[in-house]
């Protein structure tokens, strides 16, 4: 028996449309079918079981303005018999350890695999960042997903990828019908396809279908049934709209390679504990009143940062987490300025991603200075990405990595290709005192999509 035959009874079931030779053929393969059991706990678990007389919304974007069929009383009774042995079956397929993901990164791709020694496998629970760049995964039942950085996933089971932030696109053979995706805002059950996941590049989610069947749900929603050339977004609402499937949102192979098109030159001073050099780089260009610039090392003894790591007499390097050098670069204002940086002019069709880490600075440990920044990928006055102090978080006296990244295949009104891209850091002074904003380890890439 197929694996289209069990799926077909499960949804029959959770129509309410099975005849009475289904639900026993049905009721027989549950007891002694582990791959039954397998679909049908992922529809239970996708329609929350747990929440009575919640109708089960199982449908296709096309008929979003029909109304949910409720669950038959088969269904209650199919639940309340099975839900044990379902449960136990669950945690037995979670708790094995499944085979590694295999690696294969496009050249110049920056990453870090957590608490891993190779760089080719990624095991079951390490987290993987990229920073920019692309990595190919050969996942078990032959499952292949191309990621594009920036991006952090982990791979929770032998059909579970977690993806806290990325664009991956997978190609599903009939091995791995079932396999999932979940994102902060979303879960994708494929039934046998090819599809695409944006996660948290927006305020929203994004899932397109290039071939096939997808269910996709809100986390903790019911689910609908995606098809192909179809495509939908979910925000943080938990609200699934259709949007215009994007015939370039697939990535059909791995990139060859990823273009490093700046890193800052912070590295090459040569500046003492606690020292300041005045010397800036001349490729950013400043706009604003009242600014200070400067490159300076900070000492880990309470002047700046009472950070440990950063002081060179320790054992350490003199480098704190996110750090490429001992150095830093720094921004000081009363009012409020930005600097800016050229990074390239715009290709067609291309990703383009900005990496850097940010400092808040303490001068007296009792009294934080933190100011209101916006870092940002712009054209012109045209903000095409970017990042706040409200939408990311960095503790007083710490550091924080921030990742941008803008997609070219997209363009605004008024922005055409061949207009210069720049890095632009901007930052205003509150009521209580200057603004101070430190910044390393700038990087800007430019990675070529393809859906060929």
């Amino acid at each position: 028996m197929n694996s289209d035959h069990k799926n077909e009874l499960v949804l029959r079931l959770l129509d309410g449309d099975l005849s009475p030779a289904q639900q026993q053929e049905l009721e027989q393969l549950l007891l002694s079918d582990p791959e039954t059991r397998e679909i049908y706990l992922d529809y239970i678990m996708l329609d929350r079981l747990l929440e009575k007389d919640q109708a089960v919304t199982i449908h296709s974007l096309k008929d979003l303005e029909q109304k949910p069929a409720r669950l038959a009383p088969i269904f209650w009774y199919s639940a309340a018999c099975f839900l044990i042995l379902l449960a136990a079956a669950f945690f037995i397929h979670t708790s094995a350890q499944p085979p590694s993901a295999g690696l294969q990164f496009a050249q110049n791709t920056s990453f870090s695999i957590e608490g891993s020694k190779s760089d080719n496998r990624l095991e079951v629970g390490q987290q993987l960042t990229v920073d920019y760049g692309a990595v190919e995964l050969k996942l078990p039942r032959n499952v292949t997903a191309t990621v594009i950085g920036p991006a952090v996933l982990r791979i929770r089971d032998e059909q579970t990828l977690l993806l806290d932030k990325g664009k991956a696109s997978f190609q599903v053979s009939e091995d791995g019908v079932g396999f999932q995706v979940i994102t902060p805002r979303l879960k994708a059950i494929d039934m046998g396809t090819e599809f695409t996941v944006i996660s948290s590049w927006r305020d929203y989610d994004e899932l397109h279908v290039k071939t096939g069947e997808v269910i996709v749900s809100p986390l903790f929603g019911g689910g609908r049934s995606i098809v192909t050339k179809e495509a939908c977004a979910i925000d943080d609402n938990r609200s699934l709209k259709p949007i215009d499937y994007a015939d370039d949102s697939f990535q059909a192979d791995l990139p060859e390679q990823v273009d490093l098109l700046f890193e800052d030159p912070f590295a090459s001073y040569r500046i003492p504990d606690g020292n300041i050099s005045e010397q800036f780089p001349p490729s950013l260009t400043i706009d604003g009143k009242s600014l200070t610039l400067g490159i300076y090392n900070p000492a880990g003894t309470g002047r700046w940062y009472d950070h440990p790591a950063l002081n060179d007499r320790s054992a350490s390097s003199g480098e704190a987490p996110f750090m490429n050098s001992p150095n830093l670069g720094f921004l000081v204002t009363s009012s409020q300025a930005s600097i800016e940086r050229k990074i390239d002019h715009i290709k067609a069709n291309c990703l383009y991603a900005v990496g850097l880490t940010i400092g808040v600075r303490i001068e007296k440990l009792n009294q934080r200075y933190l100011s209101d920044y916006e870092i940002a990928l712009v054209s012109g006055e045209t903000i095409l990405a970017s990042e706040t102090r409200k939408s990311t978080h960095c503790a007083p006296n710490d550091f924080a990595r921030i990742n941008i990244s803008w997609d070219s295949s997209k363009l605004p009104a008024g922005v055409e290709s061949g207009a210069p891209i720049s890095l632009r850091i901007s930052a205003r002074a509150s009521k209580k005192g200057n603004a101070y904003l430190d910044f390393c380890n700038l990087k800007a890439s430019r990675l070529r999509q393809s859906s060929e």
